[in-house]
């Protein structure tokens, strides 16, 4: 399948599982769906959040990608919580 421009989502950033208060805004709201990846290497588990309408191919596609570009980057580079 090719990939083409996303219908739904213009924009998916991967979060750290710490940021639970913004993912807890996501999770209230009944527009988004809150995914969830982890990294296979260190284990740390990260999310992102795609508006509830998505269709399925596009939402395989950003879980596709994000994946990918979480394998893409060494452990320390993984997105990490605001001090």
């Amino acid at each position: 399948m090719v990939w083409q421009k996303p219908e739904h989502n213009t924009a998916v950033e991967l979060l750290p599982e710490e940021e639970g208060a913004r993912r807890g805004v996501f999770e209230i709201m009944q527009t988004h769906d809150v995914r969830w990846i982890q990294c296979p290497r260190c284990r740390r588990r990260f999310w992102y959040a795609l508006v509830e309408d998505t269709p399925q191919a596009e939402r395989w596609e950003w879980g596709k990608r994000l994946r990918a570009k979480l394998l893409g980057r060494p452990c320390a580079e993984h997105p990490s919580a605001p001090t």
